[in-house]
Parts: structure tokens; sequence; C-alpha cells
């Protein structure tokens, strides 16, 4: 188990505290973009890029992606709705809770997307994670 003096490296505006974890871990924002990326590109079978998910492109599997991650940015990592709006190409903050609410309807009518966000939840720990055991292993070496 990886305990929080692991980040002592890693600057405080890279750590993010996800609330409803089961151990409190503290993840990093900078993960949690790609570990969405590499979920849902997984579940559908496609090769999207960040650009592609910042880009106007309104393709399902794409759009889907974006929204997971605004509801993940808002709901679990309490970034403000300008920030979010500002990591996706510039869109508005009515876009961010139009995704939001959107996300959120799709959890709770369809239990495809628990099991997809709990995916995206899980990799982006596993890529904190890394990344605090390198930062430990620089700072040891």
């Amino acid at each position: 188990m990886i305990h929080p003096y692991m980040y002592v490296g890693v600057p405080a505006r890279e750590k993010v505290a996800i609330m409803n974890s089961q151990n409190g871990a503290v993840f990093i924002k900078r993960h949690i973009i790609p570990a969405a990326i590499s979920v849902f590109n997984d579940h559908y079978s496609s090769t999207y890029t960040q650009k592609d998910l910042k880009s106007g492109w309104r393709k399902r599997e794409l759009v889907e992606c974006r929204h997971a991650c605004m509801y993940i940015l808002r709901k679990k990592a309490h970034y403000d709705l300008k920030k979010i709006g500002r990591e996706f190409g510039g869109r508005d903050h009515s876009t961010v809770i139009h995704a939001c609410a959107t996300f959120q309807n799709l959890l709770d009518t369809d239990k495809r997307y628990v099991k997809l966000l709990d995916r995206v939840i899980r990799e982006i720990q596993i890529l904190s994670i890394k990344s605090a055991e390198e930062v430990e292993n620089i700072k040891n070496n």
C-alpha cells in the first residue's frame, strides 16, 4: 500500500484527494484524462488521444469519454467549472454542467457506466502510485 508520504516529491498543485475512494488515497491530477482515455479506448476498441478529447469532435465514444473526464474532475477532484472548461479546449462552464448531468444520468440508468467509472478511477490510482514510486526512487538514488 502506498502511503501519503510517498507523494512528498509531487507538487501540491499536482495532487488531489478523491473523496469516494475506499482508502482516501491521493491521486495525481495529470493522470485523470489519460486514465479515462485508456479505459474508454479499451471499452470501445478505439485509439483516441488527449488532443481528440479536447477537440470539437462529436463521436459518441469520444463524447462519453469527455463527459466522464469532466464528471471526475468536477465531482471527484472538485475542480471549478471554468477550470474544467479551459482543460477541454476553452469550453463554457454551462457545457461542463451539461456534461456532468449527462454522465450522471448515464450512471443512474446504465450500470455499465458505473463499472467504467470504477475502472477509470482504478486506472488513475495505478498511474498515480507508479508516479509516486518513480518520485520516491529518484529521491532515493
